[in-house]
């Protein structure tokens, strides 16, 4: 089939003959397993840096919103329930929390000293959500922004089943990036703490 360089050419699986396609090399072979878990490390190890230099203490914006942010968390956690944060950072959040089972995660070793120190009856861990693995379930996983700046979003929804029962409950929120131009303009004028690449997640 001859191909035209200057129009635009929709291909189907009818176009090609079964020689056609037993030509063609399998998906494992154009994409190695490999590659899939070396972009992601590399990914995480943009992301520990960014948190490594980041500070623990948030900034006025910050502060604010977390506490906005905990009235809701507070409505939706019974006290007496067991609270998993991915993506922990220093602890802000869930020291807003009555619940004195926590445990938090995060991949900057640095966030989670602070955390360790600021809630000392609560367990954390230096791990990302990409790489969850812990050996007990928790009946709340939150995850308070977590999925804004995730290397790999579909990846630590999957993991979450892991520390999951039969009734464990999921929280997120995640803000829409209209937001962008005002938080840039917040952290511009030192309101807000600088944050990550955000993760644009596409329609499929």
């Amino acid at each position: 089939m001859a191909l035209d360089k200057d129009r635009s050419v929709q291909l189907r699986q009818s176009d090609f003959s079964d020689s056609d396609i037993a030509g063609l090399p399998s998906a494992s072979a154009r994409f190695p397993a490999s590659l899939g878990s070396t972009l992601l490390d590399v990914q995480l190890d943009k992301l520990r840096a960014f948190y490594e230099a980041a500070p623990t203490e948030p900034a006025a914006g910050g502060r604010f919103y977390r506490k906005l942010l905990a009235t809701y968390y507070r409505n939706l956690i019974p006290a007496n329930a067991s609270v998993l944060e991915i993506g922990c950072g220093a602890g802000n959040l869930l020291e807003l929390l009555p619940n004195r089972d926590v445990t938090g995660i995060d991949l900057a070793e640095n966030q989670i000293a602070a955390a360790s120190a600021r809630l000392p009856h609560g367990e954390f861990h230096v791990m990302a959500g990409e790489k969850l693995a812990l050996d007990r379930t928790f009946d709340f996983v939150i995850l308070p922004e977590t999925l804004n700046f995730a290397a790999d979003v579909q990846k630590i929804l999957e993991n979450v089943h892991s520390v999951a029962h039969e009734r464990t409950r999921l929280i997120l929120n995640f803000h829409s990036l209209l937001w962008w131009p005002f938080i840039s303009l917040g952290t511009t004028l030192g309101r807000y703490a600088k944050h990550a690449l955000a993760c644009r997640l596409g329609r499929d």
